[in-house]
Formats: C-alpha cells, sequence, structure tokens
C-alpha cells in the first residue's frame, strides 16, 4: 500500500489537454530509489540514463516483476472521481522505493508522460518484498482521484 501521492506538475495540463484516464493506457512501474523524484520530471524516459530518469531505475523482469509494470484495469472515471481495479504482484521478490504512473503514448508532443509518483513507504525507505503478493490497494471510497467540490 502506498504511503503518498505526489502528481508531476505537467499532469493536470495533460488531463486539460485531452488524455483521457478512462481510455488511454495507463502503467504503474516500480522503480528503486535510484530515482529521484522531481515533480517537475515529464516523462518516463527521457534519455538521461541517471537519477532523473525514472527508466533508469525500474525493476527488471525477475523475481515476480516484469518491466513495462502492470496496466489499470477497469479504469472508470466519473464527473468526481477516477478509479481503477486494485494491482497485485504475486510472489514478488524485489527492493523498490516507488511505483509511478505512466500514461504510453504521445500526448500534447510528451512521449510517455508521467502523471504521479507513489512513494510506497511513509518513512521514505525502500520496500523489500520477499516473495510475497505486494499489492497497491486504491481507496475503496475515494479512488485515485476525488474531488469532492465537482
Amino acid at each position: 500500500m502506498a504511503a503518498q501521492m505526489d502528481w508531476y506538475d505537467h499532469s493536470w495540463k495533460l488531463l486539460a489537454g485531452g488524455l483521457n484516464l478512462s481510455t488511454a493506457e495507463l502503467r504503474i512501474r516500480l522503480v528503486t530509489s535510484g530515482y529521484t523524484f522531481s515533480a517537475a520530471h515529464t516523462q518516463w524516459d527521457n534519455g538521461a540514463n541517471d537519477a532523473t530518469d525514472p527508466s533508469y531505475s525500474e525493476l527488471t523482469t525477475t523475481g515476480g516483476y516484469t518491466v513495462g509494470g502492470k496496466q489499470l484495469t477497469m479504469p472508470t472515471l466519473t464527473n468526481i472521481k477516477f478509479d481503477a481495479d486494485d494491482l497485485v504482484w504475486t510472489s514478488l521478490t524485489a527492493t523498490f522505493r516507488h511505483a509511478i504512473c505512466v500514461a504510453i503514448g504521445t500526448f500534447q508532443g510528451v512521449t510517455n508522460p508521467v502523471l504521479f509518483r507513489l512513494l510506497t513507504n511513509s518513512d521514505n525507505t525502500d520496500v523489500v518484498a520477499s516473495g510475497s503478493n505486494w499489492t497497491i490497494a486504491w481507496n475503496s471510497t475515494d479512488g485515485i482521484i476525488y474531488n469532492p467540490d465537482a
């Protein structure tokens, strides 16, 4: 379960500009502590191959994880809430710190934009999974995004 969600600065511009959360392919990818989060980052693979490039620190295909992460399934979008099915990595053996949502495709000139980052531990330390199921359970009432004022 994620401890904190942080949105990238450009996410709202993408959503206002036509990125449809209920029809776009959205993937959650697990990333090590080698990635340094910045809300100013815009895309999954910026070509830097360093701490500013989330793709550079994605887990490899091993221990119950597959490069490319998991696709959000059954996305639903209403005027007040965006939600999807919970995600489960079965028998996961891995060490990671972030789970990053990536929209697959090109939106407003950005290829594979990052939308939000989940910090997986409240104390900003690594999650160490040892052959157990690891789940991202979205809030049962509020979903992934909730706007009570809409």
